[in-house]
């Protein structure tokens, strides 16, 4: 009988150790530049490509266009390859704003907020960059 009460009382004792972590999540937003590489916490965010052929600010278009983005989420060994998009014609394409994945122990979210600058008449060969809202728990 004490044996099953020490019994008892061990599995107890390493039961009640065991606590689930419980991480809060992190929001960032952040700016990316073409092949240019970011760490935010142990996975590389690298933009690719950015294509946007939204229809300009004070022009008349037939199609509103949507902009893409390309890029590749990297932790330790595991890559993910993403596209997102913003504009009238993203349903049509297929591509959402968003994008929810999970590399090694982190749950990413990644929301395409904008393409910088504007697409206008004046400055359609600019650089451009995109702002991506990051969240990670």
């Amino acid at each position: 009988m004490k044996r099953l009460y020490y019994l008892f009382i061990a599995l107890l004792i390493m039961t009640s150790g065991c606590k689930k972590k419980s991480f809060e999540a992190i929001t960032e937003t952040r700016d990316f530049s073409i092949n240019t590489p970011q760490n935010i916490g142990s996975s590389v965010f690298t933009v690719t490509s950015i294509e946007d052929n939204r229809c300009p600010i004070n022009a008349f278009c037939v199609v509103a266009g949507k902009a893409v983005v390309s890029m590749t989420v990297k932790s330790g060994l595991q890559t993910k390859y993403i596209s997102l998009c913003i504009g009238f014609d993203c349903k049509t394409a297929g591509i959402s704003d968003n994008a929810k994945f999970k590399l090694g122990d982190v749950n990413h979210t990644i929301k395409f907020i904008d393409v910088i600058p504007n697409n206008n008449l004046t400055n359609a060969n600019a650089p451009k960059t995109v702002k991506l809202e990051i969240i990670r728990n």
